[in-house]
């Protein structure tokens, strides 16, 4: 009898400790489960404010050719360019950030087409070297007579680099979509350019006003820290400083890196 009664409430009380067990299990997952799904919660809400007050920028650009776009008219001009910039932030609100920005660039290389031979039409020889072969505004590949040989020629063309040191210290920057990692700008930049020579022929001047615009985009790696990308019209001039002024007009692929706080 004693036997019976133990082992009657042993089959009833038996399940209470598991069952006690696995509702504090599902109660712990539970909350393990709440905590996971807050802090998912708050990691997507989390946007980083991807914007500086002041930022520096090492960045190079590219013009692989030149032509009469607006009033330039030297053809064929490669230029070089690599530099540093200095930003500040002017104003900031409704999506919009207005930068003023200086640039300094340390080294500027222009590439200028040369005349150096006359090659013959009927034989494709070579029948007349410069001797000081010069630069020239524009690149004409049609026969010519060329008396002092007495047949008809075509020009040769050759290549001479020139070193030149630039500062725009006039510079606007608006940025679009402030504070999201991709922000797409507009810009415009003045200043000027001295070079060991007279650009972009002899005769012009060795001292080339310059101004520019264009746009792209800032792509942040981090809140601080983001890479560029652009595209912009730049002209070179010299404003009737020389005896010649054929001034540049060029299309500028820029890249840059900049940092800052």
């Amino acid at each position: 009898m004693y036997r019976g009664v133990v082992r009657v409430r042993c089959q009833i009380c038996a399940p209470e400790p598991m069952a006690c067990t696995l509702a504090a299990l599902a109660v712990f997952l539970c909350a393990i489960g709440a905590s996971a799904q807050a802090q998912r919660r708050k990691t997507v809400n989390f946007r980083p404010a991807y914007t500086r007050a002041n930022s520096w920028t090492l960045f190079s650009e590219c013009a692989p050719d030149s032509s009469h776009i607006f009033w330039g008219v030297s053809q064929k001009r490669l230029r070089l360019v690599f530099g540093g910039e200095y930003t500040r932030r002017l104003v900031r609100g409704h999506g919009l950030e207005f930068d003023y920005m200086v640039q300094v660039k340390p080294v500027t290389l222009e590439r200028d087409p040369t005349l150096v031979a006359f090659r013959s039409v009927s034989t494709g020889q070579i029948v007349f070297r410069e001797a000081h072969p010069q630069r020239v505004v524009e690149l004409n590949t049609s026969p010519v007579f060329l008396a002092n040989v007495g047949m008809l020629v075509t020009p040769v063309y050759g290549s001479e680099w020139t070193y030149g040191f630039g500062i725009d210290p006039i510079g606007l920057k608006l940025n679009f979509r402030a504070r999201q990692r991709l922000q797409p700008f507009i810009d415009a930049t003045a200043g000027f350019i001295v070079t060991t020579r007279d650009i972009p022929v002899d005769k012009a001047s060795n001292f080339n006003y310059e101004f520019g615009f264009g746009g792209g985009f800032d792509y942040f790696l981090s809140a601080r820290r983001s890479l560029r990308f652009g595209y912009a019209f730049r002209h070179i001039s010299n404003n009737g400083l020389g005896n010649y002024n054929p001034g540049i007009d060029a299309g500028v692929i820029e890249i840059g890196y900049s940092f800052g706080r």
